[in-house]
This record gives C-alpha cells, sequence and structure tokens, in this order.
C-alpha cells in the first residue's frame, strides 16, 4: 500500500543531479529510495547543511536518502 512516485529512474535516460541537474561521473551518490532520484553527494551536503535530519529535495521523506552508485548503461 501507499504512494508510488512517477519520478522513477528510466534506464534509457541518462540520470541527472536533481539539484544541480549535472550528469554524473562514477562516484558513488546520494539517492532516495522512495522517489527513486539521484543527487551527487556534495549537492546533497550543501542541502542537508543547517538541518538536524536527513529529507528528500524531491518527495520530502524524511530518513529516505542513501548513498549509492549511479546507473548506467
Amino acid at each position: 500500500m501507499g504512494n508510488n512516485s512517477s519520478c522513477y529512474y528510466n534506464e534509457d535516460e541518462i540520470p541527472e543531479c536533481l539539484i544541480c541537474y549535472e550528469t554524473f561521473d562514477e562516484k558513488i551518490h546520494t539517492m532516495c529510495f522512495r522517489c527513486k532520484i539521484y543527487l551527487h553527494y556534495d549537492c546533497a551536503q550543501t542541502y542537508l547543511e543547517h538541518m538536524t535530519y536527513c529529507i528528500c529535495p524531491h518527495c520530502r521523506q524524511v530518513g529516505t536518502l542513501m548513498t549509492t552508485e549511479v546507473p548506467y548503461r
């Protein structure tokens, strides 16, 4: 049950950072496991800099961000 987001990663597209809209290199980055968006690690740290909790900038869910590799074709 629950709501599904329409922002799921499409394998035919190269993902972009939700904050700076740039593509990714081969490093580990931050991802929301609920809405499947990707952020550069530095962009996520800047976004969360003054917060005392972790919140996704897209779906606004608390505690859903994790570090992962960005999928490539």
